[in-house]
């Protein structure tokens, strides 16, 4: 895996939100607003994230939160040049999170290849000295979460995305960081935009939509209700194996012998 996030293809492939204004064309002239379309992708984005949080081994998650976050981006860059229209996102959902499964313990160079936030999210919070505020942190944690229901990860590096959710939640908490960034080398500008972009994402996408709603705008783009799968059929009864055999003989007779004992 690349060491540096500036050398990797990842970095290279940042778009402006020019390019992103350009995408779902097809989508948009079949009768979807820019509101629907991203509506559209924070209910699929918050479907993967339900979609893991559901897939529990020994109590605890199958997929972390941050090969969700993998396979949102993967998502994201598929849909930045294509159209809903022509890929059903009901099947991309989970397609992003079986890739991002599969890919996300490998060493990794390439288009697959994504730099999370979540670890400098976590340097900044101690080195900031917020790791004593539970609130605060969890506040950071679930913003950055959050963010992955927008594009933010397409325009800008992971750090500023954590960096941004970092200062939004400080500011909910009326925390005053200035201190502390003045020794960050980093571009405000864009850190600003970030926290900016989540105050509108929570102001008009903070909720996801309802299946059914989604199921409308797709119906827009020819994209019906998907059938239920049909129950399968029962096969023939399976025949015991022979330990299962001797364990029903061994219990048929401890009934014969508790019956006999409660005769005498």
């Amino acid at each position: 895996m690349a060491a540096n996030f500036w050398l990797s293809p990842q970095a290279k492939a940042l778009v402006g939100r020019e390019q992103l204004r350009q995408a779902h064309a097809a989508d948009k002239a079949a009768g979807l607003s820019d509101r629907q379309i991203a509506d559209l992708h924070a209910h699929f984005v918050a479907y993967m994230q339900q979609l893991a949080r559901s897939t529990v081994v020994e109590g605890e998650p199958l997929l972390r939160q941050r090969l969700v976050g993998t396979a949102a981006v993967y998502w994201r860059k598929f849909y930045l040049r294509n159209d809903f229209g022509v890929a059903d996102p009901r099947l991309l959902a989970p397609a992003c999170l079986f890739l991002a499964s599969k890919t996300g313990g490998e060493q990794l160079d390439g288009d697959l290849l994504v730099f999370s936030p979540y670890p400098s999210l976590s340097k900044f919070l101690q080195d900031s000295g917020l790791t004593g505020s539970q609130h605060t942190c969890e506040a950071a944690w679930s913003i950055l979460s959050d963010s992955y229901r927008t594009p933010l990860h397409l325009l800008h590096p992971p750090h500023i995305v954590a960096l941004g959710a970092l200062c939004l939640a400080a500011v909910i908490a009326q925390l005053d960081l200035r201190a502390w960034l003045q020794g960050l080398n980093a571009d405000f500008a864009k850190v600003h935009e970030v926290a900016a972009d989540m105050l509108s994402f929570y102001e008009h996408h903070a909720t996801p939509i309802s299946a059914a709603a989604a199921q409308q705008h797709l119906n827009l783009l020819g994209l019906k209700a998907l059938p239920l799968p049909q129950a399968l059929a029962p096969g023939p009864p399976r025949q015991p194996t022979q330990q299962q055999q001797l364990q029903q003989q061994q219990q048929q007779q401890q009934q014969q012998q508790q019956q006999q004992q409660q005769k005498r």
